[in-house]
């Protein structure tokens, strides 16, 4: 990307884990980064990075994302990319899970996604682009994961709907599918489990976790003008999960 003309990228789920690896890469990049944060975390540090400016706002709540934009409109900035990023993970057995936990899990995983476009896109210029963050999950069944897989697919539904809605706009929307990657969502949900990384990390062909640096490439590509011809496509960063679940 040309620097002396940088472009504006919003990040969801940026405090921690992928989405702080996408922002940082971004911004490293030359992106001028809103990162965004439901959370009272202190972003990791991402706030001091010169092109990094962080903001608190649930995806979850329309008036928080109505606001967030009007205010971007007051300061004349453009989006020219937006990353969903933020997602809740973990999940239970269907019997133990209520209904108001199941419906969190699309409020913030699809609506958020849903609501963060619905909002961009008056902002948003020919050529701009978006980035949803699915999962394995989007594409197989975990068990004792029935809401977070189910949010997953409908994500990708969602995905291609808007690809096909927004390309005469000349808006592309991608999904990034991504495998085990060695975040502390990851590591909360394994302590949960009573499990260890390494058993997520044999679950991959590559026999180990995935680092957030190279689900942060792979964002960018799909952000990038090296990639005008994918649209509502999947893109699977997974050290080969899916595969591997296909074949035992």
């Amino acid at each position: 990307m040309d620097v002396s003309q940088p472009k504006t990228v919003v990040v969801t789920g940026a405090s921690r884990g992928i989405g702080r690896a996408i922002a940082m890469t971004l911004a490293d990049e030359g992106w001028l980064v809103r990162g965004l944060a439901r959370g009272d975390g202190d972003f990791d540090g991402l706030g001091a990075h010169p092109r990094v400016t962080c903001a608190r706002v649930d995806v979850a709540a329309e008036k928080q994302v109505r606001d967030f934009f009007a205010s971007l409109k007051a300061e004349g900035v453009q989006v020219d990319a937006l990353v969903n990023n933020a997602a809740l993970q973990g999940g239970e057995p269907i019997g133990a899970q209520s209904l108001a936990d199941w419906q969190r899990f699309f409020s913030v995983n699809v609506t958020g996604a849903w609501l963060m476009a619905k909002h961009a896109l008056p902002l948003m210029p020919a050529g701009a682009a978006i980035v949803n963050v699915g999962s394995v999950a989007s594409v197989a069944g975990f068990a004792e994961r029935a809401a977070y897989c189910a949010s997953k697919h409908a994500l990708v539904g969602l995905t291609k709907a808007l690809a096909a809605e927004l390309a005469p706009a000349g808006v592309r929307v991608n999904i990034l599918c991504l495998g085990s990657f060695d975040t502390p969502g990851l590591r909360e949900l394994a302590r949960s489990r009573g499990a260890a990384l390494a058993d997520y990390a044999k679950r991959q062909l590559c026999g180990r976790l995935g680092d957030p640096d190279e689900a942060s490439a792979a964002c960018s590509f799909l952000l990038s003008e090296r990639n005008t011809f994918m649209n509502g496509a999947l893109m699977a960063v997974d050290g080969g999960l899916l595969v591997k679940g296909a074949h035992g």
